[in-house]
């Protein structure tokens, strides 16, 4: 099941590139050029956000594009991607470490649900690795 789970989720569980980091843009700019949003342009931002969730793997950086076109869809200045552009390298890391950790947790659900997972050699791996770091 991993061979499925591993892939799809790859391409299609973007969620901090294509969905989350656009959204914090997308807010931030609003606060930073002193504009009001309306409640359907936060709508706009999460319906834009899971579209661009489901396709920004194959995007060359495609948080940086996809931030432009939610910033442009809601009416915002595209300028404020310059005020993060200098942090985006460190926050990149951490767009990844999410984007990872969604596919993992999806891949145990899936495998769990299945009758797939293992528990026990779970458990033993876990101990394993906890006792080499205790070292």
């Amino acid at each position: 099941m991993a061979n499925f789970v591993g892939p799809l989720g790859a391409v299609m569980n973007m969620d901090a590139c294509g969905g989350i980091f656009p959204a914090m843009v997308a807010v931030f700019a609003a606060n930073a050029f002193g504009i009001e949003l309306a409640f359907s342009q936060y709508v706009l931002i999460v319906v834009v956000s899971i579209f661009a969730s489901l396709g920004s793997a194959a995007v060359p950086m495609g948080a940086t594009a996809f931030t432009i076109i939610t910033l442009t869809t809601v009416g915002l200045p595209v300028e404020a991607v310059g005020l993060v552009a200098g942090v985006d390298f460190l926050v990149d890391m951490f767009r990844t470490m999410t984007n990872v950790t969604g596919d993992l947790t999806t891949s145990v659900i899936v495998a769990n649900s299945l009758g797939e997972f293992d528990r026990d050699a779970f458990n033993t791996q876990d101990l394993k690795v906890a006792t080499a770091t205790a070292t």
